[in-house]
């Protein structure tokens, strides 16, 4: 003798075979989800499976995309400053040269062509300091601004 479940007390046998199909389908349905949630490594594949849990996967991927982009932005100000010290360090050798050079001429060894040719050299250092001066590091001017002359 069989037992009729207590919920399909007074039913057609039709609904008792649609009844049970929708329970077949809806644990098929369950076991496909385990098993893209399996094969993706994902809890949540599209936001409809759990709204609760996309919105926290939104929030962090925000706070990745922000943290990526500081950790770029400190690179490029890191490497804007490498180039900045070595400019300074250019700029430095050079005006010790040119210092070197004037104090060379203070005194009574030198005379006046000799002046001048060594105001040439100095000359050629402050040009060289002005094009270093202007120098741009991926398109930021280091000290010339944005119109250096």
């Amino acid at each position: 003798m069989s037992i009729i479940p207590a919920n399909l007390g007074r039913v057609p046998n039709a609904l008792i075979q649609q009844q049970l199909l929708a329970n077949i389908n809806r644990t098929n349905i369950s076991l496909l989800d385990v098993q893209n949630q399996l094969t993706t490594g994902k809890i949540v594949n599209r936001p409809s499976d759990d709204p609760v849990r996309a919105s926290a996967v939104g929030v962090l991927d925000s706070r990745l995309a922000v943290a990526d982009q500081r950790g770029r932005n400190l690179d490029h100000a890191q490497s804007l400053l490498d180039s900045l010290d070595t400019i300074l360090g250019e700029a430095t050798s050079l005006v010790q040269q040119a210092q070197n050079v004037a104090s060379s001429q203070i005194g009574t060894g030198s005379d006046a062509d000799t002046r001048r040719t060594q105001a040439t050299v100095i000359d050629s250092l402050l040009a060289q300091l002005k094009n270093i001066s202007n120098r741009d590091v991926s398109g930021v001017f280091v000290f010339g601004g944005s119109t250096p002359g």
